[in-house]
């Protein structure tokens, strides 16, 4: 919890290499009901250049969150990996459910053929 704010950490898929980490991002309203307002993937499997072992490595992400009120920042801090820049995430939510990703509002789906 931050805030009005909850964090659920969750994991998808089974298996060696497979599995992934998430986290969700709810809005609690004034009767305590649940609004999701965000899932973001917070982990990845990358292989190594140069590396002993050909297996990949889990990647996972930190989580800095900041509230202004106005929305909350949630920043995604990718871990120092030898020999792999991992991109830094920016996600900015709105109690409207508002939400911007890096910079930029999220792709709406496109719809099907």
């Amino acid at each position: 919890m931050e805030g009005r704010w909850l964090f659920l950490r969750y994991g998808i898929g089974r298996g060696t290499f497979a599995r992934e980490e998430h986290v969700r991002v709810y809005l609690v309203g004034q009767t305590n009901a649940l609004e999701e307002m965000a899932d973001m993937k917070i982990s990845s499997y990358v292989d190594v250049p140069g590396a002993k072992s050909s297996d990949p490595i889990l990647a996972e992400y930190k989580i800095h969150v900041s509230d202004d009120k106005a929305a909350i920042t949630i920043t995604f801090i990718p871990p120092t990996i030898k020999g792999i820049l991992l991109p830094e995430k920016t996600l900015r939510v709105t109690p409207k459910g508002e939400q911007v990703v890096d910079g930029k509002p999220p792709e709406a789906p496109q719809p099907p053929r």
